[in-house]
């Protein structure tokens, strides 16, 4: 049970850190999409590569021991799903999510709109939603057939390490990010808060994998 709490403490510790630079001012100024956008690249690579030295160093699993070409391949093929997903995401998935996050904010529609909340609490309330939304979207994608199709692309990975965080069918990404535009209509959450958590939660995964 102690073990339990101590590695969810850890979990928060190391999300709060996250945000936390993430959101660091720059020249004095808050942050913008373009600049959450770079940081968190920047994030998911230097994760990766601290996590994959720590997984070659002291591994979990002996799944490539005294294995040098293994590793790379394997890293290789998750890489290549993950780019082709973060492509998709940044040049179409993206421009949806702005424009909705324009719209709702120009009609100061949806639920953060309507209720006025101090900006920690607004961030709070977002980053709380989305992360339910998450939970009931993974659920839905182990309890139903069709789902679960794309969704097995993930659990398929025989050696699991930090790059499988990555190896996610492209229809998978498309159908959670499409399913989310609703949400993001209803709740008026802006898109900076949506590329914080996205930032947030891909290196958590990556920690856990």
């Amino acid at each position: 049970m102690k073990r339990t709490r101590l590695i969810i403490a850890t979990l928060l510790l190391i999300q709060v850190l996250i945000a936390a630079f993430l959101l660091l001012p720059e020249g004095g100024k808050a942050v913008d999409v373009a600049t959450l956008l770079n940081r968190k690249s920047s994030l998911s690579v230097g994760v990766m590569v601290l996590l994959l030295a720590w997984e070659t160093l002291a591994p979990f699993f002996p799944f490539f021991l005294g294995k040098w070409r293994e590793p790379g391949l394997h890293a290789g093929r998750n890489f290549i799903v993950g780019t082709l997903n973060s492509v998709v995401v940044s040049t179409f998935i993206a421009t949806v999510w702005l424009w909705v996050s324009r719209w709702t904010d120009a009609h100061q529609f949806g639920l953060f709109h309507w209720v006025k909340l101090p900006g920690w609490a607004n961030l709070l309330g977002a980053v709380l939603l989305l992360d339910v939304w998450m939970y009931k979207w993974h659920w839905m994608n182990h309890r139903f057939g069709f789902l679960w199709r794309f969704h097995r692309l993930h659990h398929s990975d025989a050696r699991m390490d930090v790059t499988t965080a990555s190896r996610f069918h492209l229809g998978e990404i498309l159908f959670s990010s499409l399913l989310r535009v609703p949400l993001l209509v209803l709740s008026g959450i802006q898109l900076w808060q949506v590329v914080l958590y996205e930032a947030v939660l891909f290196a958590v995964v990556q920690f856990q994998h």
